[in-house]
């Protein structure tokens, strides 16, 4: 499994260990770069409350922060996540 690294932290690394000579200005120009271009390991979190499925049409009085969700044909909290979410989208 690969490491999750802090994009940042390499930058920083990257300007750190540079000098002042043309050549290395140069390659340090071209990491960052390619460091900047690298995608995101970290996968985007939508919690059902702001999925495109949340059905807040379903509330009862015992449960006010669960609502019905049809992804799984079930009731879930305000703040679970799943594989299947889509962010809504107001509007």
């Amino acid at each position: 499994m690969d490491d999750l690294i802090s994009r940042q932290v390499v930058l920083k690394g990257i300007s750190l260990s540079c000098t002042g000579q043309s050549d290395v200005i140069k390659a340090e120009a071209a990491l960052v770069r390619y460091v900047e271009k690298i995608p995101s390991a970290q996968p985007e979190i939508i919690r059902c409350k702001d999925c495109e499925h949340w059905d807040t049409s379903w509330q009862n009085d015992y449960s006010p922060n669960y609502h019905y969700c049809p992804l799984v044909d079930g009731t879930r909290r305000d703040d679970f996540y799943c594989a299947d979410a889509e962010r809504r989208t107001d509007g």
